[in-house]
Protein backbone atom coordinates (compact mmCIF):
# COMPACT_ATOMS: atom_id res chain seq x y z
CA UNK A 1 0.00 0.00 0.00
CA UNK A 2 1.03 3.89 -0.53
CA UNK A 3 0.52 6.39 1.88
CA UNK A 4 1.05 6.63 5.56
CA UNK A 5 -0.88 3.76 7.57
CA UNK A 6 -1.86 4.57 11.51
CA UNK A 7 -1.14 1.97 13.21
CA UNK A 8 -2.56 1.38 17.12
CA UNK A 9 1.32 2.42 18.52
CA UNK A 10 0.06 6.41 17.21
CA UNK A 11 -2.86 6.18 18.70
CA UNK A 12 -3.65 8.32 22.35
CA UNK A 13 -6.98 7.50 24.19
CA UNK A 14 -8.55 9.69 26.93
CA UNK A 15 -10.96 9.25 29.34
CA UNK A 16 -13.34 12.04 30.60
CA UNK A 17 -11.59 13.90 32.60
CA UNK A 18 -8.76 14.18 30.21
CA UNK A 19 -6.09 11.48 31.54
CA UNK A 20 -4.31 9.10 28.92
CA UNK A 21 -5.85 5.94 29.04
CA UNK A 22 -3.53 3.25 28.91
CA UNK A 23 -3.21 0.85 25.77
CA UNK A 24 -3.33 -2.93 26.03
CA UNK A 25 -0.58 -3.59 23.29
CA UNK A 26 -0.27 -7.18 23.90
CA UNK A 27 -3.55 -8.22 22.22
CA UNK A 28 -4.10 -4.92 20.28
CA UNK A 29 -8.33 -4.19 21.84
CA UNK A 30 -8.87 -1.12 23.75
CA UNK A 31 -9.71 -1.21 27.40
CA UNK A 32 -13.89 -0.93 27.65
CA UNK A 33 -14.85 3.01 27.29
CA UNK A 34 -18.67 4.10 28.44
CA UNK A 35 -21.01 2.97 25.74
CA UNK A 36 -22.60 -0.43 24.49
CA UNK A 37 -21.20 -3.71 25.91
CA UNK A 38 -21.43 -6.89 23.26
CA UNK A 39 -18.47 -8.48 24.85
CA UNK A 40 -17.03 -9.80 28.06
CA UNK A 41 -14.75 -6.51 29.47
CA UNK A 42 -12.22 -5.66 32.24
CA UNK A 43 -11.65 -2.27 32.92
CA UNK A 44 -8.00 -0.92 33.44
CA UNK A 45 -8.66 2.70 34.34
CA UNK A 46 -11.56 4.37 35.80
CA UNK A 47 -14.54 6.09 34.08
CA UNK A 48 -16.89 8.72 33.88
CA UNK A 49 -19.75 9.63 32.20
CA UNK A 50 -22.17 12.58 32.28
CA UNK A 51 -25.49 10.07 31.71
CA UNK A 52 -25.42 6.32 31.70
CA UNK A 53 -21.46 4.39 31.68
CA UNK A 54 -21.78 1.36 30.37
CA UNK A 55 -25.35 -0.37 28.55
CA UNK A 56 -25.84 -4.01 28.03
CA UNK A 57 -26.35 -5.35 24.88
CA UNK A 58 -25.98 -8.90 24.62
CA UNK A 59 -26.83 -11.75 26.99
CA UNK A 60 -24.53 -13.62 28.33
CA UNK A 61 -21.11 -11.56 29.26
CA UNK A 62 -18.82 -10.16 31.96
CA UNK A 63 -18.05 -6.92 33.14
CA UNK A 64 -14.93 -6.78 35.81
CA UNK A 65 -14.41 -3.72 36.91
CA UNK A 66 -11.18 -5.00 38.43
CA UNK A 67 -11.40 -2.65 41.21
CA UNK A 68 -11.88 0.56 39.08
CA UNK A 69 -14.70 2.73 39.09
CA UNK A 70 -17.71 4.33 37.46
CA UNK A 71 -18.49 7.89 37.59
CA UNK A 72 -21.98 8.25 36.11
CA UNK A 73 -24.61 11.10 36.11
CA UNK A 74 -22.96 14.27 36.20
CA UNK A 75 -25.13 15.60 33.71
CA UNK A 76 -28.68 17.24 34.12
CA UNK A 77 -30.29 13.91 32.26
CA UNK A 78 -32.52 11.44 35.24
CA UNK A 79 -32.97 8.42 35.43
CA UNK A 80 -29.20 7.09 34.41
CA UNK A 81 -27.59 4.16 35.32
CA UNK A 82 -24.01 3.31 36.01
CA UNK A 83 -24.67 0.06 34.57
CA UNK A 84 -27.83 -0.72 32.73
CA UNK A 85 -29.16 -3.78 31.58
CA UNK A 86 -32.50 -3.43 29.49
CA UNK A 87 -32.93 -7.17 29.00
CA UNK A 88 -30.15 -9.40 28.51
CA UNK A 89 -30.23 -12.61 30.38
CA UNK A 90 -27.12 -14.53 31.85
CA UNK A 91 -25.17 -10.95 32.65
CA UNK A 92 -22.39 -10.59 35.28
CA UNK A 93 -21.81 -6.98 36.76
CA UNK A 94 -18.49 -7.72 39.69
CA UNK A 95 -16.04 -5.96 41.28
CA UNK A 96 -17.04 -2.39 40.18
CA UNK A 97 -16.69 1.15 42.26
CA UNK A 98 -19.87 2.82 41.18
CA UNK A 99 -20.62 6.24 42.07
CA UNK A 100 -23.47 8.81 40.79
CA UNK A 101 -22.14 12.13 40.63
CA UNK A 102 -25.54 13.70 40.75
CA UNK A 103 -25.59 17.42 40.75
CA UNK A 104 -29.25 17.53 41.77
CA UNK A 105 -32.05 15.90 43.00
CA UNK A 106 -32.37 12.96 40.13
CA UNK A 107 -33.04 9.72 40.97
CA UNK A 108 -30.50 7.71 39.24
CA UNK A 109 -29.62 3.78 39.72
CA UNK A 110 -25.59 2.27 39.97
CA UNK A 111 -26.87 -0.52 38.90
CA UNK A 112 -30.29 -1.38 36.70
CA UNK A 113 -31.56 -4.78 35.22
CA UNK A 114 -34.53 -4.18 33.41
CA UNK A 115 -37.35 -6.71 32.10
CA UNK A 116 -35.81 -9.91 30.94
CA UNK A 117 -32.73 -9.64 32.25
CA UNK A 118 -33.22 -12.93 34.08
CA UNK A 119 -30.08 -14.73 35.53
CA UNK A 120 -27.55 -12.38 36.57
CA UNK A 121 -25.15 -12.34 39.00
CA UNK A 122 -24.54 -8.94 40.32
CA UNK A 123 -21.49 -9.38 42.87
CA UNK A 124 -18.53 -7.53 44.82
CA UNK A 125 -19.76 -4.33 44.08
CA UNK A 126 -19.62 -0.99 45.97
CA UNK A 127 -22.27 1.60 45.09
CA UNK A 128 -23.10 5.09 45.96
CA UNK A 129 -25.48 7.27 45.44
CA UNK A 130 -27.40 9.98 46.84
CA UNK A 131 -30.99 10.30 45.82
CA UNK A 132 -30.87 7.67 43.29
CA UNK A 133 -31.28 3.31 44.09
CA UNK A 134 -27.57 1.22 44.47
CA UNK A 135 -29.62 -1.56 42.57
CA UNK A 136 -32.71 -1.65 40.88
CA UNK A 137 -34.41 -4.87 39.73
CA UNK A 138 -37.40 -4.25 37.28
CA UNK A 139 -39.64 -7.59 36.33
CA UNK A 140 -37.32 -10.12 36.42
CA UNK A 141 -36.20 -13.61 37.69
CA UNK A 142 -33.57 -15.41 39.49
CA UNK A 143 -30.76 -12.73 39.65
CA UNK A 144 -28.64 -12.91 42.76
CA UNK A 145 -26.93 -10.32 44.55
CA UNK A 146 -24.11 -11.04 46.78
CA UNK A 147 -21.49 -9.07 48.65
CA UNK A 148 -21.92 -5.59 47.32
CA UNK A 149 -21.22 -2.94 49.59
CA UNK A 150 -23.48 0.17 48.73
CA UNK A 151 -25.09 3.30 50.45
CA UNK A 152 -27.80 5.22 49.27
CA UNK A 153 -28.15 8.61 51.38
CA UNK A 154 -31.71 9.55 50.42
CA UNK A 155 -33.20 6.79 49.29
CA UNK A 156 -33.24 2.40 48.85
CA UNK A 157 -30.11 0.44 48.87
CA UNK A 158 -32.10 -2.17 46.32
CA UNK A 159 -35.36 -1.73 44.62
CA UNK A 160 -36.61 -5.04 44.23
CA UNK A 161 -39.95 -4.03 41.49
CA UNK A 162 -40.25 -7.81 40.17
CA UNK A 163 -43.86 -8.58 41.26
CA UNK A 164 -45.34 -11.67 43.41
CA UNK A 165 -44.39 -14.45 40.51
CA UNK A 166 -40.69 -13.32 40.11
CA UNK A 167 -37.93 -13.87 42.81
CA UNK A 168 -34.49 -12.67 43.04
CA UNK A 169 -31.64 -13.99 45.32
CA UNK A 170 -29.52 -11.35 47.56
CA UNK A 171 -26.89 -12.43 49.99
CA UNK A 172 -26.55 -9.32 51.34
CA UNK A 173 -23.25 -7.20 53.13
CA UNK A 174 -22.97 -3.51 53.73
CA UNK A 175 -20.51 -1.82 56.14
CA UNK A 176 -22.93 0.11 56.89
CA UNK A 177 -24.92 -2.59 58.88
CA UNK A 178 -28.59 -1.94 57.26
CA UNK A 179 -30.37 -2.33 54.35
CA UNK A 180 -33.73 -0.50 53.23
CA UNK A 181 -35.74 -2.52 50.37
CA UNK A 182 -39.07 -2.49 49.05
CA UNK A 183 -40.79 -4.17 46.27
CA UNK A 184 -44.33 -3.88 44.35
CA UNK A 185 -46.68 -4.14 47.73
CA UNK A 186 -47.25 -7.82 46.00
CA UNK A 187 -44.79 -9.24 48.55
CA UNK A 188 -42.73 -11.11 46.09
CA UNK A 189 -39.37 -10.03 47.50
CA UNK A 190 -40.37 -11.60 50.78
CA UNK A 191 -41.08 -14.83 49.44
CA UNK A 192 -38.89 -18.33 50.79
CA UNK A 193 -36.83 -14.95 52.61
CA UNK A 194 -33.84 -16.75 54.17
CA UNK A 195 -32.47 -15.06 57.13
CA UNK A 196 -29.01 -16.25 59.11
CA UNK A 197 -27.43 -14.59 61.76
CA UNK A 198 -28.91 -11.34 64.20
CA UNK A 199 -31.68 -9.46 61.73
CA UNK A 200 -34.09 -6.32 62.79
CA UNK A 201 -36.87 -4.99 61.10
CA UNK A 202 -38.30 -1.51 60.42
CA UNK A 203 -40.62 0.17 58.49
CA UNK A 204 -41.28 3.58 57.47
Amino acid sequence: TSGNVLGFSDLIFFDGSGNIIPFNYDDGICPPVCGSLTANAKLEYDLYSTGTCFTINEPGITLDCDGYSINFGSGTTPGVSGVKNPSFSGVTVKNCDIVDQNPSANINYGISFASGADGGIIRDNSITTTNGYGIYLDDNNDNLLVNNDIISVNNLEIYDDSGLTNKNNIEYHNDDGKIKWMDDSSGGFLMDLTLDGDVGFSSN
